[in-house]
């Protein structure tokens, strides 16, 4: 029987509904359905996340001035959320 075995070597994947956390930086809920908010971005010198679908394509861009952005435009699905240098997290998009 032939396969696939698929493995993730990104740090802090998500492996519940509750809180992710990155480096200086949480955000909830996971999964989503429209809006991800996050504690600790006050933190960060810039207002920029970058969204990746699972195959490194870039989805979205997002410059944020609060606390939270809207993925009510994502498709259902597996999402990396990633801000600077910092190591990127998995979302799951309702």
């Amino acid at each position: 029987m032939a396969g696939w075995i698929v493995t993730s070597e990104v740090p802090n994947v998500a492996q519940s509904t509750g809180k992710v956390t990155m480096p200086e930086l949480s955000f909830y809920p996971n999964p989503v359905k429209d809006i991800i908010y996050f504690d600790g971005i006050n933190n960060f010198e810039t207002n920029e996340l970058s969204i990746f679908d699972m195959s490194g394509v870039l989805v979205k861009r997002v410059k944020f001035t609060g606390n939270e952005i809207d993925v009510s435009t994502l498709m259902p699905g597996y999402y990396f959320l990633k801000m600077n240098d910092k190591a990127p997290a998995k979302f799951v998009k309702l």
